[in-house]
C-alpha cells in the first residue's frame, strides 16, 4: 500500500475520514485533510461529462507519489469515477468509500453553497445546446434533463449519492478488497477502533502508531433532523443504498 484515494460524495464524510487516517504517524498528506479546490473543480467536471482523469490530476498524484515520505492519502471525492485509471496508474493503491446514512448526506448537502452550486450548473448547462451534460448523467445519477425540473433539491441530492454508492458496489465486484467501506457513523463514533478494522495487520504496521489528532464532532450524526422533515427523513431511509 502506497497510496490511499478516499472517494464518494460530497458532505459523506470524506475529509473527515482523511484526517483521521492521517493520524497515523506514517501517513503524508499534503493537503492537511483537505481539497485543492482548482482540482477538485476540474476533477467534478470531468466526472460530470463522462471524461477520463484529467491531466492535471495526473500530474499531482505523480509528484506525490514520487515523494518517498509516507502512504500518500488523497480525498477528492470525484476520483470515485477514475478508479479504474487510478488503480491502472498505481496498483498499490487502496480505495475507501465513507458510507454515510443517505439523509445525513442530503441534509449536509442542502447546507452547503459549493454543493448546491453543481445543481445551479446543471440546470445552466441544460439550456445552452451544444455544452449539455451526458444523459443519463453517472455524477448527478439522473436518466434524463427532464429530471432536473420534476426533482425537488432534496431529491435530487439523494439521486446522486445513491448513483455514488451503486457505482462504487459495482466497482468492489472487479478490485475486490483493493475497495473498501468505512461506515460513518461508526469511524464518528469510535475512530480507531473502526479504522483498525479497515485494515489489515500489515498495513497498520506499515502506517505507525495512532496519534489521535482529530476528534469528531458527535453531533454530525443528528444534524439532519433539523433539515429535513420527517416525510422526507422516512423516504431517504427507505431508498438508501447498502454497502
Amino acid at each position: 500500500m502506497n497510496a490511499i484515494f478516499i472517494v464518494g460524495s460530497g458532505r459523506s464524510g470524506t475529509n473527515l475520514l482523511a484526517r483521521l487516517i492521517g493520524s497515523y504517524e506514517n501517513i503524508f498528506d499534503p493537503l492537511g485533510g483537505r481539497e485543492n479546490n482548482k482540482l477538485l473543480y476540474t476533477l467534478a467536471k470531468s466526472a460530470i461529462y463522462h471524461r477520463n482523469l484529467p491531466a492535471r490530476a495526473q500530474r499531482y498524484y505523480d509528484s506525490a507519489l514520487k515523494n518517498d515520505v509516507g502512504i500518500f492519502i488523497d480525498q477528492h471525492h470525484p476520483n470515485l469515477f477514475f478508479i479504474d485509471q487510478l488503480y491502472q496508474r498505481y496498483p498499490n493503491a487502496i480505495f475507501i468509500f465513507p458510507n454515510r446514512p443517505l439523509a445525513q448526506v442530503v441534509a449536509s448537502m442542502l447546507r452547503h453553497d459549493g454543493v448546491m452550486a453543481w445543481l445551479t450548473y446543471a440546470k445552466k448547462k441544460h439550456y445552452q445546446i451544444g455544452r449539455r451534460l451526458p444523459f443519463p448523467n453517472q455524477f448527478f445519477g439522473l436518466q434524463k434533463y427532464k429530471d432536473l425540473d420534476e426533482f425537488d433539491d432534496y431529491m435530487l441530492c439523494a439521486r446522486r449519492v445513491i448513483a455514488h454508492k451503486q457505482y462504487f458496489a459495482l466497482k468492489i465486484k472487479e478490485y475486490g478488497n483493493r475497495l473498501r467501506v468505512a461506515h460513518y457513523e461508526k469511524f464518528v463514533s469510535d475512530p480507531q477502533f473502526t479504522l483498525e478494522r479497515l485494515f489489515d495487520a500489515s498495513e497498520l504496521k506499515q502506517a505507525g502508531s495512532f496519534l489521535k489528532k482529530e476528534i469528531p464532532i458527535k453531533s454530525s450524526l443528528t444534524k439532519y433532523l433539523h433539515t429535513l422533515s420527517a416525510t422526507q427523513i422516512d423516504e431517504l431511509q427507505s431508498i438508501d443504498v447498502v454497502l
